[in-house]
């Protein structure tokens, strides 16, 4: 009998990619994401789409009414923001967490992959950080993420809910438009002239290929319920050295000085103050800032031992066919539309 998932926020940058992986393989999915949210590449890849909003509970039902049978839900729906306040964070992250938990329980369906955040290790003592690491961190979107986690294994234990938790690096790859892929764009609109922060601290990165690869391996994986697993590729790089590797790849040049975190917060506020004006959420993210000043360096080992085999273990690779991509759909230079709320003081108009 052929697998039938359901996939929550399956319109964002790794939902999308996740509902390809699954429909490539032959399998069948129900993709759920916001009323209005754009369906292009579900479109593309010919499945069902039903609109859903996690934190109303009413609006679930009925995906799982159509869906019928369940074999396993992977939770992919999340507020990803470094600058939503903590009170609407705590509430797509775990009242919508519950919410999607109880539906899917009274609907038989007991499996699920939620997908949480490599940043809940926070500022680790060293690195590798591995899932045995304490969870401290740092910022109110991970404070959200590490509150998810814990409601999971609440209704694992409780309820008996067969959960596995992914817990990405920062995310990269085709249609990322946020995060990772900002400072390629800066760099490609001559924006980022310096290395921001220290330069010497250690990256996590994941290709979204891997996000989805790696999602569907911990799915039907014996003995993973109840367990973390990190997802990160192998690449120990500097953040200095990445951005001199990648400056060419986008005609930029990247000169050898460093901005120190007060001219990056004035950046940011500057960004942030401009974005407000347009009723935009700023793309520069003050505490964003805070993954420039500390490493993030993941293990991966324990996803590799299941068997899971990396995709893309190096990130150069992965990104430099990432702006193969973006050059195709002209996001780098002539496009800059999406960027017009990217503003620093003297920036483009």
């Amino acid at each position: 009998m052929t697998r039938r998932w359901l996939v929550t926020g399956a319109c964002g940058f790794p939902g999308s990619h996740l509902v390809d992986h699954l429909v490539t393989r032959g399998e069948e999915v129900i993709a759920a994401d916001l009323p209005g949210a754009d369906t292009t590449y579900l479109d593309r890849s010919g499945v069902a789409f039903i609109p859903a909003d996690i934190t109303r509970p009413e609006t679930l039902h009925p995906v799982f009414e159509v869906a019928g049978r369940v074999d396993g839900v992977f939770h992919f729906a999340e507020l990803a923001s470094y600058t939503a306040p903590e009170e609407l964070l705590r509430r797509a992250q775990c009242d919508g967490t519950a919410n999607l938990f109880d539906v899917m329980l009274e609907h038989g369906t007991e499996r699920v992959v939620v997908m949480s955040s490599g940043g809940v290790y926070g500022r680790p003592d060293h690195i590798p950080s591995d899932e045995t690491f304490p969870v401290k961190p740092l910022t109110a979107y991970d404070r959200s993420k590490a509150a998810q986690e814990r409601l999971v294994a609440q209704y694992a234990e409780e309820k008996g809910v067969d959960a596995r938790i992914l817990r990405p690096a920062a995310i990269y790859g085709p249609r990322s438009r946020q995060r990772a892929a900002i400072p390629l764009f800066l760099m490609a609109l001559g924006q980022m002239p310096a290395i921001p922060g220290r330069g010497d601290v250690h990256a996590a990165t994941v290709h979204v290929k891997d996000v989805a690869g790696a999602a569907r391996h911990l799915m039907t994986l014996p003995g993973a319920a109840g367990q973390a697993y990190n997802v990160a590729d192998d690449t120990l790089m500097t953040l200095e050295d990445i951005l001199f590797t990648l400056a060419p790849h986008v005609d930029a040049k990247i000169h050898n000085f460093h901005l120190p975190l007060w001219g990056l917060r004035l950046v940011s506020w500057w960004n942030a103050r401009r974005a407000a004006k347009r009723g935009r959420p700023p793309k520069i993210e003050q505490d964003a800032l805070m993954l420039l000043f500390h490493d993030t360096f993941m293990s991966n080992r324990k996803l590799k031992d299941t068997g899971y085999v990396l995709l893309y273990p190096d990130f150069i690779v992965g990104m430099v066919e990432t702006i193969g991509w973006y050059k195709a759909q002209n996001w780098l230079w002539r496009d800059q539309s999406f960027l017009r709320n990217v503003d620093v003081p003297g920036g483009h108009p």
